[in-house]
């Protein structure tokens, strides 16, 4: 994490890890490349899948709600 907020030619303060310090340089920092469709194809596809999937959950209950006979008790919360 710390060197992820460094920039370029930077270096970190001492790090104390296990018995020793350390110091992290940043030799050079390049943007990350977006990944490739086909390694993220899955992901996505399941994501829209959910999505649908929650999307028509939500349509048939709505549905269910509206063909309902729903009576509330004169003391139940509003």
């Amino acid at each position: 994490d710390m060197a992820a907020q460094l920039p370029a030619g930077a270096i970190s303060d001492a790090i104390v890890y296990g018995e020793g310090w350390h110091f992290l340089r940043v030799v050079r920092v390049s943007a990350p490349r977006p990944p490739k469709f086909e390694s993220i194809r899955p992901q996505l596809e399941k994501s829209l899948l959910r999505a649908r999937d929650d999307a028509a959950l939500r349509d048939y209950l709505k549905w269910l709600k509206q063909r309902a006979d729903i009576s509330y008790a004169k003391d139940a919360p509003q």
